[in-house]
Parts: C-alpha cells; structure tokens; sequence
C-alpha cells in the first residue's frame, strides 16, 4: 500500500502520514513535559489494518524526530503499548526510545 512522506504537525503534537487511494491518515500523537517526550498514542483507522503500516508509520516518526534532533533534546519515552512492542522488537530504537 502506497503512502506518504511523514509530517510532523508540532503545533497538534502528531505525526502522520496518508495511505491508500483515499489518503486515510494514520498518526503518533506525543506530549512534551519537562526535558521528556512522551509518545502517548498510534492510531491506524481499520481501512489501513493488516497492511503494515503501523510498523511502518512508527519507524518513519522516529526516524523523523531523529533527524530533527528531538532524541537529543528530550528523553523519548514510549508511552503507548504499540511503541513499546515496536521498540522492543527493533534494537536500534532500543538505545534512543525509553520503556
């Protein structure tokens, strides 16, 4: 299934990106407390299920705050329970996102 780029909308607190024909937005929603970001929320609407994209969607979101240097401004905390399975899964994310 085809889907957009990441966006990161800071104001909303989101990241999101659009798939299938009819652009149907998946999200990571975060708050930010102190010196920690909290990622508190996936949501994949049921039109995207079993298609991948929530692996996809949380790879790309981390990799987006990443390069946009939030892993060195805060502590990243997986706060939603589709992260945390993600982060332990993926050794990589594993040195960056906290459990």
């Amino acid at each position: 299934m085809k889907t957009s780029e990441i966006i990161h909308d800071k104001e909303n607190h989101q990241l999101y990106l659009e798939a299938g024909e009819e652009n149907i937005r998946a999200l990571v929603e975060y708050e930010i407390k102190d010196d920690k970001m909290y990622l508190t929320k996936t949501e994949v609407p049921k039109e995207l299920g079993g298609n991948g994209i929530g692996k996809i969607l949380v790879e790309n979101s981390l990799q987006k705050l990443v390069d946009e240097g939030y892993d060195k401004e805060y502590e990243m905390i997986a706060d939603c329970s589709f992260i945390k399975y993600f982060v332990e899964k993926n050794d990589k994310w594993g040195e960056i996102v906290s459990l």
